[in-house]
């Protein structure tokens, strides 16, 4: 999508000219060129070029409708908010006769748009997404369950899946997401662990109790809407749904995922190419293939009674199986060496995933990728760095 620019400096031939020296430029010329050869953007161009709506009488809010959020850049304290996420802004803007001037690398990480500028304007393009980028992303750490809440004083809440503790988690560096969701007894997936662990042990509520229920007594329950509306506005988020199907039909499982489906169809269809389904069994790939071809799918085992042998034959000429979960303490080395030979990579989940010490072990075993409840992306940096080696996470679990 092209903005032409708003600032008449801007012109091709303009900028030509003063490059050129074939008329007359004035200092205020001089220095925009300056900015426009060192890669800057203008704002408020790009923010348009990417689908935003300039806030009447607020040059620095912008506005996206199709969605329904909004983004502000603090200048002066230093933030950006994007909705209820909230970006540090390093200093990689500048201030030019009133109308700033951005780094656009910045302007990526906020609104997941590529920018260049061109003779005709800025233009904003989507961030390519390889069919497996998503195990790259955040250091290879999945938050478990969108990972743990922090309160005030610091008490960690785990298995909350609900849109706060994605919030504070993508505000950590998070990028990977699994979320549990059940079926309410009238057919809408709610973010749940399980009926029982909520308080429902007579089984699933109706959607209008789940809307009204408080997580842990104090937290907003959500639904795979609200999940989805999170990853419409940051564009390099996915989901990793857990839908603890081991217990299912394989018509369940394909009703589920049809679900599934058809809610992201209604959103955005683009929102499936970053939903990482994991299924436990062959059977259960089958199924979820025949829903919708995903492009990238997980084979997780904890739930499975193949072999590791069987495991890795069956991966091994799969192209959208690219990841296999296990548990922490079914690792092997035969099986870690196995799976990448044939290009794919391990990551294992567990209660002892939340110590860093046990980290370092593992990944001096060669596991690529964890599922964890504490840890961040920042930490794994310090991890691979060797900074914390002997060190456990000491934080009260609520």
């Amino acid at each position: 999508m092209r903005h032409k620019v708003t600032v008449g400096l801007l012109s091709a031939a303009r900028m030509m000219g003063v490059m050129s020296g074939c008329s007359p430029a004035t200092k205020q010329d001089e220095m925009l060129v300056g900015l426009l050869q060192d890669g800057y953007v203008p704002l408020v161009d790009a923010m348009v070029s990417a689908g935003f709506e300039q806030v009447p009488e607020e040059t620095t809010s912008y506005l996206n409708a199709d969605v329904g959020y909004s983004v502000r850049f603090d200048f002066d304290g230093g933030k950006v908010e994007k909705d209820r996420f909230t970006f540090d802004l390093p200093d990689c803007f500048v201030l030019h006769e009133n109308q700033y001037f951005i780094r656009p690398d910045f302007l990526t990480t906020v609104v997941n748009k590529n920018f260049s500028l061109q003779s005709s304007g800025v233009m904003a393009e989507p961030a390519d997404l390889n069919t497996h980028e998503w195990k790259n992303q955040a250091n290879k750490l999945v938050a478990h369950a969108g990972g743990a809440l922090r309160d005030e004083e610091y008490r960690l809440y785990t298995y909350i899946n609900n849109v706060d503790t994605i919030v504070q988690n993508y505000d950590l560096g998070h990028r990977l997401f699994e979320v549990d969701f059940n079926q309410t007894s009238d057919g809408r997936l709610a973010a749940n662990h399980d009926w029982a662990f909520a308080g429902y042990d007579d089984g699933a509520p109706d959607s209008a109790t789940w809307a009204a229920h408080k997580v842990r007594n104090r937290f907003q329950s959500a639904f795979i809407e609200d999940i989805y509306r999170t990853m419409l506005i940051n564009e390099d988020m996915y989901l990793i749904p857990d839908t603890k199907a081991y217990d299912m039909t394989q018509e369940e499982v394909a009703a589920y995922y049809q679900s599934l489906v058809d809610i992201a169809n209604t959103m955005n269809p683009d929102l499936l190419d970053r939903v990482i389904p994991a299924f436990y069994n062959k059977e259960m790939y089958d199924t979820i293939k025949s829903v919708y071809p995903f492009r990238s799918i997980i084979f997780t085992l904890y739930a499975s009674e193949d072999t590791f042998e069987e495991v890795a034959a069956f991966v091994a000429d799969k192209e959208d199986i690219a990841v296999v979960l296990t548990p922490s303490h079914k690792k092997n080395r035969w099986f870690v060496d196995t799976l990448h030979e044939s290009g794919k990579e391990l990551f294992v989940h567990g209660a002892n995933l939340n110590e860093i010490a046990q980290f370092a072990e593992l990944r001096r075993f060669g596991v690529d990728g964890f599922v964890t409840d504490f840890l961040t992306p920042s930490v794994m940096v310090g991890l691979e760095s060797g900074q914390y080696l002997e060190e456990t996470i000491q934080a009260p679990t609520v």
